[in-house]
């Protein structure tokens, strides 16, 4: 397989998506995601996909479940127009910005004045000006974002917008090696050499936020077995599932890797966002996988 980009700048593509990871998803988990739920009256999937869709604009529930390609059309498209019967795109957006606020308010503290916050958000942007867009709906969606943001509601902002660029060039390699929606959870979870990428939710937590029903997941499985990526009597990779596994990962850091390959001295960069996310992982606000 030959990638456009080099071991070394596909490895600081992952560092980064793993590095900034749990800032980004304080907008939808945790204490602050149930409390302005409960203001807007809005349940977890309205939330959820109405604020991470917010950046697409007033779109079809399909093109929802189009984006968010691991997710069952029965957790999207309910999700999505529940969202949509109440509010607009940029009264969705206010919504999560006004989580990250809480959150980042409460995680940060003292380092909300911190000269360095600014800074840093301003080293971010620049990076992301030069992001490609093409075949990255989430991403570009996100880019193109004109908010008046305080300095730490921009810095959940410039994470988000690498995650969903992220995001975007990992289902392109998924529909490449024509891993379907519900396929793609399976495999993701299956039982595998600790020696890959990416941790697990775990079997039950995963078909059930993804809103995939057992009959869905069987004939997920038998798909994946008549390939050859699963054992016949077990849900674990075989010996060609796991390179197939690694294939998709190495793929996603290549399609990443163009931000990062562009900014001078990127390790820098990510040494100045990193007391930013200790605070927030130190605070104690996100899913239990994500405090390490």
């Amino acid at each position: 397989m030959t990638f456009r980009y080099d071991e070394t700048a596909r490895n600081l593509a992952r560092q980064a998506y793993q590095e900034l990871e749990p800032l980004h998803v304080i907008a939808y988990f945790g204490p602050q995601v149930a409390e302005v739920n409960d203001e807007e009256g809005m349940t977890f999937f309205g939330s959820y996909f109405g604020w991470r869709a917010a950046p697409l604009g007033d779109i079809p529930a399909a093109l929802v479940t189009a984006t968010f390609y691991n997710f069952s059309p029965r957790a999207t498209e309910p999700g999505w127009d529940s969202a949509r019967a109440t509010r607009t795109p940029s009264q969705l957006l206010d919504a999560r910005e006004r989580v990250a606020d809480k959150a980042l308010t409460r995680a940060l503290g003292d380092l909300l004045s911190s000269p360095e916050l600014p800074r840093t958000v301003e080293r971010l942007n620049a990076a992301l000006a030069a992001a490609p867009k093409g075949g990255r709906p989430l991403g570009a969606a996100n880019l193109d974002l004109a908010r008046d943001l305080a300095p730490h509601v921009a810095l959940w902002q410039a994470t988000a917008t690498f995650r969903e660029l992220r995001g975007d060039g990992h289902i392109a390699s998924l529909v490449a090696h024509e891993i379907t929606p519900c396929e793609s959870v399976v495999f993701h979870e299956a039982d595998r050499d600790p020696a890959l990428p990416g941790g697990r939710m775990g079997r039950e937590r995963a078909k059930n936020s993804r809103a995939w029903n057992d009959d869905e997941w069987a004939e997920a499985l038998d798909a994946l077995r008549v390939r050859g990526l699963l054992e016949a009597d077990a849900e674990r990779l075989t010996a060609k599932g796991s390179e197939l596994y690694q294939l998709i990962e190495d793929e996603t850091d290549d399609a990443g890797a163009g931000v990062w390959a562009s900014i001078e001295d990127p390790l820098n960069l990510l040494a100045a966002a990193r007391p930013f996310v200790h605070a927030v992982i130190d605070a104690g606000i996100l899913p239990p996988r994500y405090q390490k």
